[in-house]
């Protein structure tokens, strides 16, 4: 009996949850294995010759620690089998990307990846919700997802020897703290920066043939806001001829009521008909009157240091 099966065979007759397979040069585990799979809550496959993650390993269903070290993996497909892992670790391997299986095991507490080729983090990260510690030193990662600073449980992230831009390495180096700093920071800085917002509505064609049509009120909009985009970078929202409908038009001016701060620009530009037959008033393209009370009182709300109201009408 060989060492590999004399160590299987001494964990299922001692009914050991401890199993130690380390340093065998392993490529795969013996159909052995999965006579102990199921009582294994601790396992070592450190210092072997594994490149895929072993299959054999979807029988370990009550496993919560297992170390992967020195190995060749270069993909763990499967690994989310393991439900109650805890603790992983799988340093020194070839893994160039995170793997996204790893986002499955909810329960993880401590993830161990250092001395891989990964080069980023996902933002999917966040599911991982219990996690508490987390290591990928001497990788090449160059920025770090604002999902790491949302981690609600995580206590302790090392992160030395990657070339660290964002954040700076020399705040990573930190800690965690230092880190959930940087991000809330850059938050208000971005939330700071200037927006500038142009809502364009202009009506060609109405569904009611008794509102003549007049040719070229859509192309002077989409002149305007090819202007606007190009050279003053506004974001720009265009509601021509069908989408001008009553219902979409105030949708719009309650997302610049809700989206602009006091540091943004709007600009509202409104190429409309008003009628004698109907009464005053901008239409939609469905012929609703969009009074101009109704109108003001939604700028009146915007947030925004400066909004320019541009009305060009026909009778």
């Amino acid at each position: 009996m060989n060492q590999i099966e004399q160590r299987i065979q001494s964990a299922i007759q001692e009914n050991k949850t401890n199993l130690d397979l380390s340093s065998l040069g392993l490529t795969s585990l013996p159909d052995s294995f999965l006579r102990v799979a199921a009582q294994l809550e601790v396992l070592t496959l450190a210092k072997n010759k594994f490149i895929n993650f072993p299959k054999a390993l979807g029988a370990c269903r009550n496993l919560k620690v297992l170390i992967l070290d020195k190995n060749q993996l270069t993909d763990l497909s499967g690994i989310r089998s393991l439900q109650k892992l805890d603790n992983l670790s799988i340093n020194d391997n070839d893994l160039n990307y995170f793997p996204t299986d790893l986002l499955e095991l909810k329960s993880l507490e401590a993830l161990w990846m250092n001395e891989n080729l990964m080069t980023s983090i996902p933002q999917g990260i966040l599911e991982l919700k219990k996690l508490q510690s987390f290591s990928v030193t001497n990788n090449s990662i160059e920025i770090l997802p604002v999902e790491i600073a949302q981690l609600p449980e995580l206590k302790n992230i090392h992160l030395s020897g990657n070339p660290l831009k964002t954040p700076p390495i020399e705040i990573a180096l930190r800690g965690i703290k230092s880190i959930q700093g940087y991000f809330e920071d850059l938050s208000k800085t971005e939330k700071e920066k200037t927006e500038n917002y142009l809502l364009t509505i202009a009506i060609d064609e109405y569904a009611d043939p008794t509102f003549s049509p007049q040719k070229g009120r859509v192309g002077d909009a989409r002149n305007l806001a090819k202007v606007l985009e190009n050279k003053y970078a506004y974001r720009s929202i265009e509601l021509y001829n069908k989408s001008a409908i009553e219902k979409n038009i105030l949708e719009q001016l309650d997302v610049l009521v809700s989206e602009t701060k006091e540091s943004d620009s709007v600009i509202i530009y409104f190429n409309s008909q008003i009628s004698d037959a109907y009464g005053y008033g901008y239409f939609s393209y469905d012929k609703k009157k969009i009074e101009e009370q109704e109108l003001f009182s939604a700028i009146s709300k915007m947030r925004a240091q400066h909004v320019l109201v541009i009305i060009d009408f026909h009778y």
